[in-house]
């Protein structure tokens, strides 16, 4: 194989784009491939269209296209690429409150007030058991491409009987869900915007995935919450939201970092 150092990229690219049938070298009897001065612009095409993200078959097909044909699928490529700016808006978002964050979950005071905007709850779990409906695993499976914009959560209702009634979930932005185009509605629950409550908690758990640990976490985080309420007399206004930040290993222990959003007065 001659000159792929002259053409700028690797032999192994031009195999590749040789196998698929983008370019059309001599080959010798031996087998060696030799490119020449006219291959450097077909070269650089692909490399180009490459980092836009099409595949080499796609990339024949725009070779051997009318240039209208070809604006077409640039123009495509274009809303897909705005979809992907803008996720990494939100994901860049996420990380800047992870720092923010950081000293809630090791100092007091552990908690503040916040506004919140809208977002999309989506129950999947109840009492360790998925919500049996084909309408929440099509939005789970869509909504999952795109954490961690999307946040894992859970709705925590107080007024139950048998103790507060925990249903865990995934949360979605409704700026978020607007921008991208995404599926929202039923069977996913609409949360208003709203004066909230923050409490933050770091808490070792057990390895488990169904062990009444996890339990445990949730009644003292909710214990946290009240305790808070109670001291500073918050009226609470609905529903209460884990928002799940991370869950790792630190010295060998399974351990949560988690914030839990009241609506209050």
């Amino acid at each position: 194989m001659r000159y792929p150092k002259k053409l700028g990229v690797t032999s192994s690219f031009l195999k590749y784009y040789d196998q698929h049938g983008v370019l059309d070298p001599h080959v010798a009897q031996n087998g060696y491939r030799s490119y020449e001065g006219r291959h450097i612009s077909v070269v650089q095409e692909c490399v180009k269209l490459r980092n836009l993200g099409y595949s080499a078959a796609e990339i024949r097909s725009m070779l051997n296209s009318p240039y209208e044909e070809t604006l077409d699928a640039l123009e495509a490529k274009q809303e897909a690429l705005e979809r992907q700016i803008c996720y990494l808006k939100y994901a860049k978002k996420y990380i800047s409150m992870a720092r923010e964050e950081a000293h809630f979950f090791h100092e007091d005071p552990c908690w503040t007030v916040d506004e919140h905007g809208d977002f999309f709850f989506l129950a999947q779990i109840q009492d360790f058991n998925f919500i049996e409906d084909e309408r929440v695993f099509a939005l789970a499976g869509e909504w999952n491409q795109w954490l961690p914009a999307v946040r894992v959560a859970a709705c925590v209702n107080r007024g139950h009987r048998d103790g507060p009634k925990i249903i865990w979930g995934l949360a979605m932005p409704m700026a978020f869900a607007r921008a991208m185009n995404l599926t929202y509605g039923e069977p996913a629950v609409y949360v208003p915007p709203m004066r909230c409550l923050e409490v933050f908690d770091r808490r070792p758990i057990g390895d488990g995935l169904n062990d009444r640990g996890l339990e445990g976490v949730r009644t003292s985080m909710l214990a946290r919450v009240n305790e808070v309420i109670e001291q500073h007399q918050f009226t609470p206004l609905g529903p209460s939201y884990f928002f799940v930040r991370a869950k790792l290993k630190e010295n060998g222990e399974r351990v949560t970092y988690q914030k839990v959003l009241t609506p209050v007065l």
